[in-house]
């Protein structure tokens, strides 16, 4: 360890070392100038591109074929139909198709039109009752289809996207009952 302390042993290995990255680098591509030969080779190039040989003239670049394609329209039907192209409005094809629920005439929100009664869950299925009516999942009431029914909430699909119904605590804070969440315990046979 106290030899490489020494600066002399120091500057013998990195000259150790940069000889060896340059044999490894630079080997492989000077090698070929090192074989039997290549140095007459390369005067014989250097001569051959100083005095210029007679090449014969190129020929000349053959000509594209033009090839006319006249599409086949059906004048009939382009003057059937013309009027009725005419008349459509236009629209932008990037807006989507589901509008801002703040934007006037869009569907109101799934809340405003659904009430939520009571959610009963038994092992296996979950039944809700929305608008007086008892739903599983996959079920349609209104425009909207029941996605997923949990404990105090339940999922729907609708035009304005995936939206959520809960219980209506203001209706049920007048009476001293909340609401309806009835869970069976799954049966052990006996």
């Amino acid at each position: 360890m106290k030899a490489l302390r020494n600066p002399f042993v120091v500057g013998a290995l990195a000259l150790v070392a940069v000889a060896l990255v340059g044999y490894n680098v630079g080997w492989p591509l000077l090698r070929p100038y090192f074989r039997r030969g290549a140095v007459q080779k390369i005067v014989q190039d250097v001569g051959k591109k100083m005095i210029p040989e007679a090449r014969p003239a190129p020929a000349p670049p053959p000509q594209p074929v033009v090839v006319e394609v006249v599409p086949k329209l059906d004048a009939a039907s382009i003057s059937t139909n013309i009027a009725g192209w005419v008349a459509t409005p236009k629209r932008d094809p990037f807006q989507g198709r589901i509008r801002p629920r703040d934007e006037r005439g869009a569907y109101p929100p799934a809340a405003e039109l659904l009430t939520l009664s009571a959610v009963w869950r038994q092992s296996g299925a979950s039944l809700a009752v929305i608008n007086g009516q008892i739903l599983s999942e996959g079920s349609d009431i209104l425009d909207f289809k029941v996605a997923t029914i949990e404990a105090d909430q339940v999922w729907v699909v609708g035009p304005n996207g995936r939206e959520v119904l809960t219980f209506n605590t203001e209706a049920t804070a007048g009476t001293n009952r909340a609401p309806a969440v009835l869970e069976r315990p799954e049966r052990t046979p006996q």
